[in-house]
């Protein structure tokens, strides 16, 4: 790990003794002494991120109880000797609770001042962000949606076709599909539609991203592709079994990404045979090379990543050039996909 002398930090020291442990958590740092970390190249900071997330769980994991893993176990201030061109806002410390059960688990992040205790679970953490993120409002919403998707039945009972129910024949010779059939999905679309539009009223009901609000960066190109990868990969440590699957790997150079074939899980390419050449071929014309663009007050960061659920994906994030350089969008563009075959 990145060794720690002449560096100048600010403490900010919090004991729970109500706790079953003892919690010390590091608060915000300076920007200043932390050159050990600003030397490094990105490809490097990457590097030394893996191997801050890649630590093994704990002795003391339980795979039929995982929730006990307390923050205790990883001090999330490391991360930002990694990353030196952020930090957090004065006052504010980032810590996690883990949330899990014996099909899967991981941390989730949050934040808190620096004075108050650190959330003993899950369930406080959401209590204390309820009002907030409106959550009595979205459950509201999703139980309205599950009420109506259960009025539609596939008979057509519900959703009268008007066109006779009749079945359409198929050219390719598979299942048939009746009108009635048809018109129940366009059903479902339309609720979804409406569901999607309505949940956008709530800003902060995916309440687990909160924490992103205190992560602020000194507005370089270096800080803004810093702070993407934070997004990315600040809450995949600890992950246990189908967890793993929702892992990213930034890559940042053309050899460290064909070097990667060689750790990828199980799978194939689409439309690929199964063959070296092929792999190597399905990438080689992918740039890997992090890209910063600046554009009428705006900035986009452009990160190539592997992850289970798509394959090799590229991944947009739009900031706001001025601080507190909001999160304006995000998407994902699947530049070659990858279906794994692993059974967990």
């Amino acid at each position: 790990m990145l060794g720690a002398e002449g560096r100048e930090k600010e403490f900010s020291i919090s004991l729970a003794m109500n706790l079953p442990c003892v919690s010390i958590t590091v608060a915000a740092m300076s920007f200043s002494g932390l050159a050990t970390g600003a030397e490094l190249d990105f490809a490097a900071r990457i590097a030394a991120f893996e191997e801050l997330r890649n630590r093994p769980l704990p002795e003391e994991f339980d795979e039929t109880s995982p929730t006990p893993i307390r923050s205790r176990h990883f001090d999330l201030s490391e991360y930002f000797n990694v990353f030196p061109h952020l930090r957090l806002v004065e006052g504010r410390v980032l810590d996690w609770v883990y949330d899990g059960n014996e099909m899967a688990g991981g941390p989730m992040l949050y934040s808190r001042l620096a004075s108050d205790p650190p959330f003993d679970s899950v369930a406080e953490f959401v209590d204390s962000i309820r009002e907030r993120a409106q959550l009595d409002e979205v459950e509201k919403l999703q139980k309205w949606y599950d009420t109506e998707i259960s009025k539609l039945s596939t008979d057509g009972t519900q959703t009268p076709d008007p066109f006779g129910g009749t079945t359409a024949p198929d050219p390719f010779g598979g299942k048939t599909e009746t009108d009635a059939e048809r018109r129940r999905q366009l059903d479902i679309d339309i609720l979804r539609g409406v569901f999607d539009l309505r949940m956008k009223e709530f800003k902060h009901c995916d309440y687990t991203n909160i924490w992103r609000e205190v992560v602020l960066c000194d507005g370089t190109d270096e800080g803004f592709k810093e702070l993407a990868a934070l997004y990315l990969m600040g809450s995949e440590f600890f992950l246990y079994w189908h967890a793993q699957a929702f892992k990213h790997r930034v890559f940042v150079s053309r050899e460290q990404m064909m070097e990667g074939l060689e750790d990828l899980p199980p799978g194939f390419f689409e439309e690929k045979d199964e063959t070296k050449l092929n792999r190597e071929e399905a990438i080689g014309l992918l740039d890997p090379s992090p890209t910063v663009v600046r554009h009428a007050r705006r900035v986009q960061v452009r990160l190539l990543v592997f992850e289970e659920l798509h394959g090799y994906v590229r991944k947009v994030f739009t900031f706001s050039e001025d601080p507190p350089h909001d999160l304006l969008s995000e998407r994902d563009i699947v530049e070659a996909a990858y279906v794994v075959t692993r059974i967990f």
